[in-house]
């Protein structure tokens, strides 16, 4: 697997919606780090590992730097490091596993490097805080993604007024949102964007087309390592969304199964699959679907390419 060119597409895919020409940086960051690890690898010069984590250091500080500028709006030139790192501590922005990934880094090595001008590292250690790297970036910079790809979405949207308030099912309400925003897209263009582009897209338009009570939460926690992609709130009513990006009937199915199983961890929850897929510029089908959970009815949709009526 070549972690760089995952990187690679996640900023190629950024740059496409926001101009942040310093995650341009964190690619050559990256490359000089490799080149130093093999040049340790292959001569006697073990320096070369220490100068791989100094290099890997300088990667760090311009994905937080940029992720900095993302989030907080601010200009990240008149913030130090020590200043950055603290705001994504205490803000509550990062999701628990990029957080995770973030104190590791720079606790293993980026405090480590900065405050000793003595020490050494070794092969494994400039391997493992490479790896490290490349995990941290990856995860930051898909939600970096998510998060200007969204922005955009609203930002297009400025003066549409929310509508006031909905009287309908929950379940229903967001089934049509959901069907008219599948209605929009070009597929044959759009069906090579990564999901997690597709997600932002969908919260955007959910939240742009509802009442401010209702609330749009993205990748809920349900539990240990159980996130949804969608929790949608209102009052007592709630509707799981879980987006699929996929061509076989085989994904619908599997799907369905794990809608039935997440509608069983969230109480008085209906549930909608969402198959995103090319038949989409067939026009959009839709079954439903009841599961009975001791004694209590829920409904379940699979919003669907027409062209997979029936299946």
């Amino acid at each position: 697997m070549n972690l760089i060119s995952i990187i690679q597409s996640h900023i190629d895919s950024i740059l496409e919606t926001r101009e942040l020409n310093g995650l341009k940086e964190i690619i050559r960051h990256l490359r000089r780090a490799e080149e130093l690890y093999l040049k340790g690898k292959n001569t006697d010069e073990k320096e070369f590992y220490t100068e791989t984590i100094l290099r890997n250091n300088l990667a760090f500080e311009a994905i937080l730097r940029e992720a900095f500028h993302v989030y907080s709006k601010s200009q990240m030139d008149s913030k130090s490091l020590f200043e950055i790192e603290n705001y994504f501590l205490n803000e509550n922005i990062l999701s628990e596993r990029i957080l995770t990934e973030f104190k590791n880094y720079r606790q293993k090595w980026r405090n480590l490097s900065a405050h000793s001008y003595s020490i050494y590292f070794d092969e494994h250690d400039a391997l493992f805080s490479l790896t490290s790297l490349y995990g941290f970036s990856s995860i930051l910079l898909s939600e970096i993604l998510r998060r200007v790809i969204y922005e955009n979405e609203l930002s297009m949207a400025n003066n549409e007024e929310k509508p006031k308030e909905q009287n309908q099912k929950l379940v229903d309400f967001v089934t049509e949102l959901i069907i008219k925003w599948a209605n929009t897209l070009d597929v044959k263009k759009e069906y090579q964007l990564k999901e997690i582009e597709i997600t932002a897209r969908l919260q955007a338009f959910l939240e742009i087309h509802s009442p401010k009570e209702l609330k749009i939460d993205y990748e809920y926690i349900a539990g240990s390592n159980i996130r949804l992609d969608f929790l949608i709130t209102q009052g007592t009513e709630k509707v799981i969304i879980e987006l699929k990006r996929g061509l076989y009937i085989t994904s619908v199915k599997e799907s369905l199964d794990q809608l039935k199983k997440y509608m069983q961890l969230i109480s008085n929850a209906d549930g909608i699959v969402f198959l995103y897929s090319p038949g989409f510029e067939n026009l959009v089908g839709m079954d439903i679907y009841t599961f009975d959970f001791s004694g209590e009815t829920r409904n379940a949709r699979v919003i669907h390419p027409a062209s997979m009526d029936n299946f």
